[in-house]
């Protein structure tokens, strides 16, 4: 009996041992890490609660009382700004760092079936603006606990619509979130589905397009489907429109330059059996080149025209300049890559292909120094995932843990 006993503690002693040993070799892999477990699990209820309660953008109402309510309690005081926006500083040091997440939804029907799905009709974050607040969220919990060893006031920035034009961080500058204390630099992260958890993608430069809407409205004659040759079909000019939007890319633009244009929505709006009056196409330019963005906008309008002539149809053209092109200043970005490596190891910092993704992050980096990061997202057993926008879209929450650690490792030691 008693050498049962022996064993048996002899056993567990080994097995403690074992676990003590796994868990300090993965910290020194991980490297530094700020977040404790508690932490991490409070981010997941943000993140998932923020997930069944999302909203359209500049309609973010409950998601900035949950924000604020939530930093209150952690006894960081608020400010309510460009209507459902919400601030915050931690810290009193005289350079000051802004950290900035977006809050808002998009108008999509949730296909995930998830236990924490969408609980608003027709409305979801598919694009991982709930994970970059709950994130940001743990950020707060950790460097207010931490207040003490800042050198620098870091401010947070809960930015409203940036899903739609004239995006929220336009709003936000002009209210004065860059200003009282003045931002020296501004750092965020966008979750990224083409990278596995554990990885981060960033390069310095341009990274993102600028974009362009377009909508144009065909006006044509309706008729009944049997007497096709009675009206002036909106629905033939459309498609052929469409068909030559895609030739402008290889015969107006240069091969060396991106270009992207996509015709994203179509409405005819009629019955089976019959051609409508009008039709309503709209899409987005997306380059590198604001002239060139702007010649090829024109080039739509003028040849859409003429197009609709064939047809006996007229156009009318409305058009809706888009975010600016996000450029990624050198020394923010030597700072997400030195702590990000600290964290996760220089092998899992990869370097970030141009993107034509457009983001309202670069209307910050206008006017002060700033850098943004993509976090992988994407599970390691996958190899690939449904993408942004997508009504399937949910990243892995495991990559939350880097994107903390990383904010706060800028926040304490950027500096230096």
């Amino acid at each position: 009996m008693v050498r049962d006993i022996i064993f048996f503690v002899y056993e567990k002693t080994i097995f403690t041992a074992n676990i003590v040993y796994l868990y300090c070799f993965s910290a020194i892999r991980m490297g530094i890490m700020y977040l404790e477990e508690s932490t991490y699990q409070r981010v997941i209820q943000h993140w998932q609660h923020l997930h069944r309660n999302p909203e359209l953008s500049f309609s973010e109402y409950n998601t900035q009382s949950y924000i604020i309510h939530q930093l209150n309690f952690l006894g960081i005081k608020t400010e309510k700004m460009a209507n459902t926006g919400v601030i915050a500083t931690i810290g009193s040091g005289k350079k000051c760092i802004a950290l900035r997440s977006d809050i808002d939804a998009l108008p999509i029907h949730e296909k995930t079936g998830s236990e924490f799905a969408s609980e608003n009709p027709n409305i979801m974050h598919a694009c991982g603006h709930d994970a970059h607040t709950a994130i940001l969220l743990g950020v707060a919990e950790i460097l207010k606990k931490r207040e003490s060893d800042l050198q620098d006031t870091v401010k947070l920035i809960f930015q409203p619509g940036e899903e739609d034009l004239p995006g929220g961080a336009t709003q936000m500058i002009a209210a004065g979130v860059l200003e009282n204390p003045a931002v020296d630099e501004i750092y965020a992260l966008h979750v990224f589905p083409d990278d596995q958890v554990g990885n981060i993608a960033i390069a310095d430069g341009p990274i993102f397009a600028t974009s362009n809407t377009f909508e144009i409205t065909i006006n044509g004659k309706g008729c009944h489907s049997a007497k096709p040759d009675q009206g002036d079909d909106p629905i033939l000019c459309a498609a052929n429109l469409i068909n030559y939007y895609q030739s402008i890319v290889t015969k107006f633009t240069s091969p060396v330059e991106p270009v992207v244009i996509t015709v994203s929505s179509i409405d005819g709006r009629s019955v089976i059996n019959a051609i409508p009056d009008k039709v309503k196409i709209g899409g987005i330019v997306r380059t590198f080149n604001d002239k060139l963005k702007k010649e090829v906008i024109e080039i739509i309008e003028k040849n859409s025209k003429k197009i609709a002539e064939i047809y006996n149809c007229t156009i009318d053209f409305e058009t809706e300049w888009g975010y600016p092109v996000l450029v990624n200043a050198q020394k923010p970005v030597e700072k997400i890559i030195k702590a990000a490596e600290s964290i996760i190891g220089q092998e899992n910092v990869l370097h970030l292909e141009k993107q034509m993704y457009a983001e309202d992050f670069a209307s910050y980096t206008q006017k002060v120094p700033g850098a943004l990061f993509m976090l992988g997202v994407r599970p390691t057993n996958h190899e690939q995932m449904p993408t942004l926008h997508s009504a399937n879209f949910i990243p892995d929450s495991s990559a939350f843990r880097t994107a903390i650690n990383i904010f706060v490792e800028i926040a304490l030691n950027g500096r230096k």
